[in-house]
């Protein structure tokens, strides 16, 4: 059997048991491999909210600092829980410069946004498109997530691309509620 093969194993085998993350450890499998899309078995797990398969590759030896992890705990507060326990650097951005805050932003997880608060990530990360947490937040419509922001001392009317605020984009976007969130100066 090849690293390809399992590679392919691994990917598919994520959410079954620890049994098979065990074996292919034990088989010497390369546990932060790549697949085409860029996604190593953690990343799978996270993605997933494999939490306890996520702790699994960990404890194999398998690496959490790899940007496309934190991009993919999609809402997994255990995941990120997780990721935050084993001390993975919760700030680093993916090659796009989008960071988990801008992930848990863009889909209103307030949870995972309150965790990265607490771990005193870097809530206003531009991405290389030039969107901060703030400005994905207001297109998206999410009020509570803009709330936290602001509550965090955020500054929500710092200008993305083309000069918009997150009044703009969600005045832009027709998020009426979003529009009567208070801007910090």
């Amino acid at each position: 059997m090849n690293d390809a093969d399992l590679r392919s194993i691994a990917a598919r085998s994520l959410g079954c048991c620890a049994v098979t993350v065990q074996s292919l450890r034990d088989a010497k499998a390369n546990l932060d491999a790549f697949n085409e899309d860029g996604m190593t078995p953690a990343n799978e797990a996270a993605r997933n909210g494999h939490s306890g398969v996520l702790k699994l590759l960990y404890n194999a030896g398998a690496n959490l600092d790899t940007p496309n992890i934190l991009g993919w705990t999609l809402g997994h507060v255990s995941v990120l829980q997780f990721l935050y326990d084993s001390k993975a650097d919760l700030d680093t951005p993916n090659e796009n410069g989008v960071t988990p805050a801008s992930v848990a932003a863009q889909n209103g997880h307030v949870g995972s946004l309150k965790l990265l608060r607490d771990a005193q990530v870097n809530l206003e990360t531009v991405s290389n498109s030039g969107f901060t947490p703030a400005l994905i937040a207001a297109l998206n419509g999410h009020v509570s997530v803009l709330q936290l922001l602001g509550d965090a001392q955020v500054i929500l009317d710092v200008k993305g691309i083309n000069g918009f605020t997150a009044a703009h984009c969600s005045a832009q976007n027709g998020h009426v509620s979003t529009e009567r969130t208070p801007v910090i100066a």
